[in-house]
């Protein structure tokens, strides 16, 4: 069976590094691999539902030229403590309702849905 290998990260101007685990590491993969049709000026935007991946691999993407939206799982850390403890509470919103931050420049927000559900989103 073939090794599963982490990717690590760096965000620029900053001391915030992280290794991802290796179902976060395929989509750091899959954008280097885009890394030749970026530079020939081709676009892409990840759209990620049920991955599960973070701010910080939304900033790693941003720096390779992609953009990305996301689905952020419940019990991450690194987010606005207020969309956290939203995202806890669960049903604290009326259906509909949004709560936002920006973080390292990533768009972070909570949507009330049936369930809280907090996302990323970053477009250059």
């Amino acid at each position: 069976m073939r090794e599963r290998k982490k990717v690590s990260i760096s965000i620029p101007n900053s001391s915030i590094s992280t290794s991802l685990n290796p179902t976060q590491s395929i989509i750091i993969r899959l954008a280097n691999s885009l890394s030749k049709f970026v530079k020939d000026k081709l676009f892409f935007h990840f759209y990620l539902d049920n991955l599960f991946v973070y701010w910080k691999s939304a900033q790693a993407l941003k720096e390779r030229g992609i953009a990305v939206t996301e689905t952020v799982r419940k019990g991450v850390t690194g987010y606005s403590p207020q969309l956290l403890q939203l995202k806890k509470m669960n049903r604290a919103l009326e259906w509909g309702a949004l709560q936002a931050s920006v973080i390292e420049g990533v768009a972070c927000w909570l949507w009330q849905d049936a369930n809280a559900v907090i996302n990323t989103f970053i477009f250059f």
